[in-house]
């Protein structure tokens, strides 16, 4: 899946506090940098879900460039990008569970 904008995106990991379940990194090219947006930044928290499961909460903050906000529309793809990238992780130890002990 390509959406426009967001064919390749590359990411820096800023912290991994496997502790508290979190996991922050920054955008540092590609998606909107550049044209939209100076700087971008993302924290992911896992907590325990229902059934076994889990829950993770985004929340991502960006600078823009000269009051140049991402659309609605382009907010809307980012996170259908970002969404379809976690379900393709999440998907790959489902349907392979020998390959994590």
């Amino acid at each position: 899946m390509v959406i426009k904008d967001f064919s390749y995106w590359k990411d820096c990991i800023d912290t991994i506090n496997e502790e508290n379940r979190v996991f922050k990194y920054s955008a540092i090219e590609g998606g909107l940098m550049g044209k939209k947006v100076k700087s971008t930044s993302f924290e992911l928290k896992f907590e325990a879900g229902a059934n076994g499961g889990s829950l993770c909460k985004l929340n991502s903050e960006y600078e823009s460039i000269e009051e140049s906000l991402p659309t609605e529309a382009e907010t809307k793809e980012m996170m259908g990008s970002m969404l379809a990238m976690f379900r393709a992780i999440e998907g790959y130890p489902v349907a392979n569970p020998d390959v994590y002990v």
